[in-house]
């Protein structure tokens, strides 16, 4: 949507609306250079044309890369071109600050433009104080998307983040965490997580949750998962669904639990018709 000449002058009387036309300013310069290069073709252009050798020897220390570099860098990030070279060096410095490397700014160079300082301050101090950044709950290349998405994206990928280090319940990863859980040894944790289905790598809740249903209300054991981890590939609602009826059937032998737990849907429901319909009808009497 266009904006109007009345709101990009009342930005000067907000800071935040300030930022927003400064931004604003940076973007159309960019695309305007952009199609100026496509236009041209990149390759018919010098670098001369494009910038002071001084300016450019600044990009290269900023950005620890040779001069050559800057050049190949401008052709996927012409904003290099007019961004303030002060900006761009505190954007680095603070990034630096955290502990992220000079080749990951290098490939994320995105960051330093459509992101303001501020902005990225304010995310690298929340993951570094949640414990997030620089942990193994937090890919590297994730901490990318954290810090270039738009305020609503950050908050459920940041949730997400949070709900999967918490599903993990102290345990650096799942080899821990199913150690942990089913006190087994690391070998027959590591089988569990080579094997079908959990090489399929299952998210850390609902592993949690699989295991919570599986050992508490199911009631069974590790010995029991261990053996029949198969059961770890179905929903939670399927298994605790199917649980209620076998409990309903008074089914109790191992073989038959199993059986019930893994056949196929449109056989279990001919099968257990009268048992789903008392389910049905309790659970619409208690709604």
């Amino acid at each position: 949507m266009p904006i109007s000449a009345s709101k990009l002058s009342s930005s000067a009387e907000n800071p935040v609306n300030c930022h927003a036309h400064s931004w604003l300013k940076h973007y159309s310069q960019s695309r305007a250079v952009s199609r100026g290069l496509e236009k041209q073709g990149f390759s018919s252009v010098s670098a001369d044309n494009l910038l002071s050798k001084a300016h450019i020897k600044s990009l290269a220390g900023t950005l620890s890369c040779s001069s050559r570099e800057i050049i190949s860098l401008i052709r996927d990030h012409p904003f290099l071109i007019h961004m303030d070279l002060n900006l761009l060096e505190r954007k680095i410095n603070l990034l630096l600050s955290y502990g992220l490397s000079v080749n990951f700014i290098r490939e994320n160079l995105r960051i330093v433009y459509q992101t303001s300082e501020k902005v990225i301050e304010d995310r690298l101090k929340l993951l570094q104080d949640s414990g997030l950044l620089h942990s193994q709950h937090l890919e590297t290349d994730l901490v990318a998307h954290l810090l270039e998405s738009n305020s609503s994206g950050f908050s459920k990928s940041l949730q997400y983040r949070y709900d999967q280090r918490d599903a993990l319940e102290g345990c650096p990863d799942q080899l821990s965490y199913l150690q942990v859980r089913l006190g087994c040894s690391e070998e027959k944790a590591r089988s569990l997580l080579c094997s079908y289905p959990l090489i399929r790598r299952a998210s850390n809740v609902k592993l949690k949750t699989l295991l919570d249903f599986l050992l508490i209300e199911a009631d069974r054991s590790p010995e029991f998962i261990i053996k029949h981890r198969k059961l770890l590939a179905f929903s939670v609602s399927r298994l605790r669904q199917r649980w209620s009826v076998m409990q309903k059937a008074g089914l109790e032998s191992e073989g038959a639990i199993v059986f019930v737990w893994c056949m196929p849907q449109k056989q279990f429901e001919k099968q257990y018709q009268e048992y789903l319909e008392v389910l049905n009808s309790s659970s619409s009497a208690q709604s």
